[in-house]
């Protein structure tokens, strides 16, 4: 079974971005820290749109994949 991207949310004593998946009816959280709030900000709309709220991923691979896509997105 996937791990499904439950809801994303900010972090309020950090600059990062609280991301909670869900398999077998399990939730994890995991928090992405960034740099500073403007690049939490894109983050967060990033990961909030309709297109990786409905992705779901199959492993590990994918979700380094999910957050090497969202990296080179920033031009880094």
């Amino acid at each position: 079974m996937d791990y499904k991207v439950e809801k994303v949310t900010l972090d309020n004593n950090n600059p990062g971005v609280i991301v909670t998946l869900s398999k077998y009816g399990n939730e994890i959280s995991i928090t992405l820290a960034t740099r500073s709030e403007g690049a939490r900000d894109i983050l967060f709309d990033k990961l909030n749109s309709n297109e990786c709220r409905e992705l779901f991923l199959s492993d590990d691979n994918d979700l380094t994949q999910l957050l090497n896509d969202i990296s080179d997105s920033f031009g880094e």
